[in-house]
């Protein structure tokens, strides 16, 4: 299966979220009055991402087109969505750091669905797109750090 990679050049990600899946079994007062729980996490926790256009970019890169493109940031990201979204909501991948630690690969979907070329071009200017991580038999997300030069290494 080849999956594509998202270009996040001139993007701004405002926010990383992790959630964890939490099982909880509460078993009523000990002797003490203390109460008797456990808790067990499921799973590493799933990441997602708010992405926006970022309209004041901080170097010459990230003004105008999309590298080897003819598009624009919101036209790329169109294409792009639309495509994901007409082959089963297809994941990709892309590149960025968690806080605090070095740039690696994520396996991602856009979590929303259903959207027209306004409603993206409002969130993305706005409030951001969110990406979700995903998971898929045989490929590992997040994906150790690869030199930006050779994504083939994945």
């Amino acid at each position: 299966m080849d999956i594509a990679r998202l270009n996040t050049t001139g993007f701004l990600f405002t926010s990383v979220q992790q959630a964890f899946t939490i099982l909880r079994a509460d078993y009523g007062v000990d002797e003490n009055g203390g109460r008797r729980q456990d808790a067990v996490t499921i799973g590493g926790g799933e990441h997602t991402w708010q992405m926006k256009i970022d309209v004041l970019p901080d170097n010459t890169d990230s003004v105008g087109f999309v590298a080897d493109t003819q598009l624009t940031r919101a036209a790329y990201l169109w294409n792009f969505y639309k495509t994901s979204k007409a082959n089963n909501d297809a994941p990709f991948w892309f590149r960025k750091a968690d806080p605090g630690e070095d740039e690696r690969d994520w396996l991602v979907s856009f979590s929303e669905d259903n959207l027209n070329f306004t409603q993206l071009r409002d969130r993305i200017h706005n409030t951001g797109l969110t990406l979700r991580q995903r998971a898929l038999r045989d490929q590992e997300s997040p994906g150790d750090t690869t030199p930006v030069d050779n994504p083939d290494q994945i």
